[in-house]
C-alpha cells in the first residue's frame, strides 16, 4: 500500500526496491525504491541515523507504533523503535 501511495515519483525501473546500500548496516529489512523512498522494517534509532547520513533526503517521515512512557514523571507517548 505505500509503495503504492509513492508510485507516482518512481521512474522506470524503481518499483523493484533493493535491499542493500553500500556504506549503510541496518538490523531492520531495507527497501530502497530508486534515490527517493526508502522503507525499514523493524528500524532501530541507528539504523535510522546510519541511513540518513549515507543519503541527501529532504525529509524523513516516520510510521510507527507509539508506547507510553513514563520517564518525565508524567504520562508522555513517543514512538517505538526496535533496539
Amino acid at each position: 500500500m505505500l509503495l503504492e501511495a509513492v508510485s507516482p515519483w518512481l521512474g522506470p525501473g524503481e518499483r523493484e526496491g533493493r535491499t542493500s546500500l553500500p556504506g549503510v548496516a541496518c538490523d531492520g529489512r531495507i527497501e530502497v525504491f530508486g534515490d527517493r523512498p526508502t522503507i525499514i522494517e523493524n528500524a532501530s534509532e541507528k539504523d535510522v541515523k546510519s541511513l540518513c547520513g549515507a543519503m541527501s533526503y529532504s525529509h524523513v517521515h516516520v510510521l510507527a507504533h507509539g508506547v507510553e512512557s513514563e520517564e518525565a514523571g508524567r504520562p508522555s507517548y513517543g514512538i517505538s523503535l526496535a533496539g
